[in-house]
């Protein structure tokens, strides 16, 4: 299946929906579908308001956004896209367009975007608004509204914040399990995968969530410049909605994929099984982990989840290239057996920082040159002096690849009793 045809089939399920099916998901199974995840129905939604209460757009930041089948018809003249008032926006215009179930999402919401890289604030023009309520989950960018939608779990600091965000499954976390493999990945540094302690007061601390957070918003706010980057704006009318302005195209991605390798067609197929829901066939039930590895190390996707569409293929590339360049995280991506924790899964074959691959290098510094719209210069230096990736041992588990060298130094207990939040493997994303 080439990208046009991916492409396709994605608009032909999506539009009705959500275009963008936005970024995988943790060191587990990763995330995908195409379905949105809460129904827009504004009798099934919580109640929410918006954040700065003198925002002019406060009182269509629901009906624009988050109020049932009529967000769709919501035009550009009532609620534009960011960068169409402010090309250079602050943290206080980006806070204007937040709609909120709770007053501390937009309170957490803003402290975290006054510690993170400046450039996040530029990939903000591309959205109409911001939501975070306690029922959304996963998160998500649709092309119906032009939002960025944000799981609250990846905000909460206290346990009573913690209380109201909702503890519903993700409706995906079924899909591939008729396969004998899994693809996982996580987030490290110095040994340690990305993830958040939880104090023994059930707290969380807001550093911590930095760089969470990073990875949450460069992923789908890839998918919102992917659909209307700023020089598209000029070119859009305020009588056309959101949607109608966004499949005019060009669509970002679109043009990289035509720039780069196109991707191989078994595993385009089986990513339709793990991520979109997919029926598996007799043939797809039949591949083992080892069989996948020619086709994969063929590739330069820096992970499974970007066989699932275009889209996800293009952020992340670019969400991988932010995660190492901003915070110092390498992506391990791996091919295993299929169990039901992905740290038991025996491996086939895995690496550490596959972008530093020549092939995926090229794919990926691709990405950052079409979509980046910070300093280009310096992300392309960057690009151009990483290592060449970690292998992983082969027979040993997912889990026990966590560690390069020798192991890090145990924390004393007495010390440090905090538990680990995987929250990338257990709050996938789209």
């Amino acid at each position: 299946m080439n990208s046009t045809v991916s492409c396709h089939r994605l608009l032909l399920v999506s539009l009705c929906l959500t275009l963008a099916a936005c970024g995988g998901g943790g060191g587990g199974s990763g995330g995908g579908g195409t379905t949105t995840p809460a129904p827009l129905d504004p009798d099934a939604v919580v109640d929410t308001f918006a954040f700065v209460s003198a925002s002019p757009y406060a009182s269509v930041l629901r009906s624009c956004t988050y109020a049932g089948s009529d967000t769709r018809a919501c035009t550009i003249g009532t609620l534009p896209f960011l960068g169409q008032d402010f090309p250079d926006p602050s943290i206080d215009d980006i806070m204007s367009r937040v709609l909120v179930s709770h007053q501390w999402m937009g309170t957490n919401l803003r402290a975290v975007l006054e510690q993170l890289p400046p450039d996040i604030l530029l990939m903000f023009r591309s959205v109409t608004a911001v939501v975070i309520a306690s029922d959304i989950r996963p998160a998500y960018y649709t092309s119906e509204t032009g939002a960025i939608y944000l799981d609250a779990d990846y905000l909460w600091l206290s346990p009573a914040e913690e209380a109201v965000v909702t503890d519903e499954e993700d409706f995906r976390s079924g899909f591939g399990d008729a396969l004998q493999f899994k693809m996982p990945w996580r987030y490290v540094r110095n040994n340690e995968r990305l993830g958040v302690n939880i104090n023994p007061d059930g707290s969380r601390d807001l550093d911590e969530l930095l760089p969470i957070l990073g990875f949450l918003l460069y992923h789908e706010l890839a998918h919102a410049m992917d659909f209307m980057p700023q020089s598209k704006m000029a070119g859009i009318s305020d009588g056309q909605t959101v949607e109608q302005a966004i499949v005019s195209g060009p669509f970002l991605s679109s043009q990289w994929r035509q720039g780069v390798d196109p991707l191989d067609p078994t595993l385009i197929d089986l990513a339709g099984v793990s991520f979109l829901g997919d029926p598996a066939t007799a043939s797809q039930r039949a591949i083992t982990p080892d069989e996948l590895v020619p086709m994969f190390t063929a590739d330069g996707a820096v992970q499974y989840y970007a066989y699932s569409t275009q889209f996800e293929d293009f952020a992340t590339a670019f969400e991988t290239v932010m995660m190492d360049y901003h915070f110092g995280y390498q992506k391990d991506t791996g091919i295993t057996t299929n169990t039901e924790f992905s740290n038991d899964g025996v491996l086939s074959w895995g690496v550490r920082g596959r972008i530093g691959e020549q092939g995926t290098n090229t794919r990926v510094r691709a990405a950052v040159q079409t979509l980046y719209p910070g300093d280009l210069a310096a992300v392309e230096t960057f690009l151009s002096t990483l290592p060449a990736p970690q292998e992983m041992t082969p027979g040993a588990t997912w889990g026990e690849n966590l560690v390069f060298g020798p192991a890090p130094a145990a924390v004393d207990e007495g010390i440090d009793k905090r538990e680990f939040d995987d929250i990338l493997n257990r709050r996938p994303i789209r």
